[in-house]
């Protein structure tokens, strides 16, 4: 006669015990293929998603590294406040990026800004009609006829 096994806990379920459950004998009752899958760092990142929780998570993370797994769980279910449902959306980072790298550089490298803000400028002079400057600040760093002419689509 086969066992049934014990389906693995994912991180999101971890992350719905956390805020519904709150059990304290939960680490007693995971198998160790879903003790795997209770990672810290994550289960962190998810959680300061709630803006009400920010100042928790920033508290907690002093412990990082410090304390195991399971006294990481004790403290965090102390702390958060036991809920009957829960649906924070996980921030993605957003991979499209519609903009020239070429031109991200320069705005990079001419106003001493990082990648991001390069691009929040960019797509702020393009709604605000200020191509122009763009332009001007293009020719200045000698790109090519070919590149400005892919500017000009834009």
């Amino acid at each position: 006669m086969k066992r049934k096994q014990q389906a693995v806990i994912g991180l999101f379920d971890h992350i719905k015990h956390i805020i519904t459950m709150q059990d304290k004998d939960y680490f007693s009752k995971l198998d160790e293929s879903s003790l795997k899958t209770f990672n810290v760092f994550m289960i962190q990142r998810v959680l300061s998603m709630n803006p009400d929780w920010i100042d928790i998570i920033a508290f907690i993370n002093k412990y990082y590294g410090v304390v195991d797994k399971e006294q990481y769980y004790k403290m965090i279910i102390s702390l958060i406040p036991k809920q009957k449902n829960y649906f924070y959306p996980y921030a993605k980072k957003n991979k499209d990026n519609k903009y020239p790298q070429w031109l991200v550089d320069i705005l990079v490298e001419h106003f001493n800004i990082s990648k991001l803000e390069s691009i929040e400028y960019i797509k702020i002079l393009l709604e605000k009609n200020r191509k122009n400057e763009l332009l001007d600040l293009v020719y200045k760093y000698g790109v090519d006829v070919k590149s400005i002419k892919e500017l000009e689509k834009l």
